[in-house]
């Protein structure tokens, strides 16, 4: 008679196998789907706007709690805090076999007895700082927003001593019309910074894949059935 755990460790062996197949096999569809819905086709750019929204940050001394104190940081307490379970020894059982009695205890092996070790577990410490440390802390923003190309040098207004801006959100909202049989128009927007210098008038090729990848974002609902949401962007000539 076979071994009953070894037989249902075949069948979760099999099971497993079956879903890991399964996705790969579904993986491979998406890819070859994505890959024949990446037909270029050209779109002409009837509008491209720009925004970059700077934050502007003031040096602030906050209270912060780590398992360690950054370099800066003026420590103000320290506590010890569970942090898991902590396996540790806790004695030896020793079976004397049938009819020879049982012991449990912190005893060494016994002669012809079979022996093994108890395990229990502990709660683990470790330590949990409080600090004070000087942090840049948003108070405000400002935005630069305006038509396509982004100027060489956005100007910004002077701040206080004690301000400073910090990098910019950028984003980018292109409006194209084209496509395969010239009638798509849709908007779609992207952090990308190749598309600052995009302006009216300017020839765009347009996939699938980088929407599916999160690269663009379709702003309003495709008036086509040529270009899909999932795309590849191509700038022109």
């Amino acid at each position: 008679m076979g071994n009953p755990l070894e037989s249902e460790l075949s069948v979760l062996r099999t099971a497993g196998l079956a879903a890991f197949g399964a996705f790969v096999l579904f993986f491979c569809t998406i890819v070859f789907i994505a890959h024949k819905e990446c037909t270029v086709h050209p779109y002409e750019v009837v509008s491209a706007k720009y925004s970059y929204e700077y934050p502007i940050t003031v040096m602030r001394t906050v209270t912060e709690q780590d398992f360690e104190v950054p370099k800066g940081g003026e420590l103000i307490s320290k506590e010890m805090i569970p942090a898991g379970e902590d396996p540790h020894y806790d004695h030896t059982d020793i079976n004397f076999g049938v009819g020879g009695g049982y012991m449990s205890g912190k005893y060494g092996a016994a002669v012809g007895a079979a022996t093994e070790s108890v395990y229990g577990s502990r709660t683990k410490f470790e330590p949990l700082y409080t600090y004070k440390i000087d942090r840049p802390v948003e108070v405000s923003s400002y935005t630069v927003d305006g038509d396509n190309p982004v100027p060489d040098d956005v100007e910004l207004p002077t701040l206080s001593s004690n301000q400073k801006y910090g990098e910019p959100e950028k984003k980018f909202t292109i409006h194209v019309m084209g496509g395969k049989d010239g009638k798509d128009d849709f908007v779609f927007t992207t952090s990308d910074v190749k598309y600052a210098n995009v302006k009216v008038g300017d020839t765009i090729k347009l996939s699938a894949s980088e929407f599916i990848l999160g690269k663009l974002n379709m702003e309003n609902d495709v008036q086509s059935t040529n270009v899909k949401v999932g795309g590849t962007i191509e700038l022109g000539e």
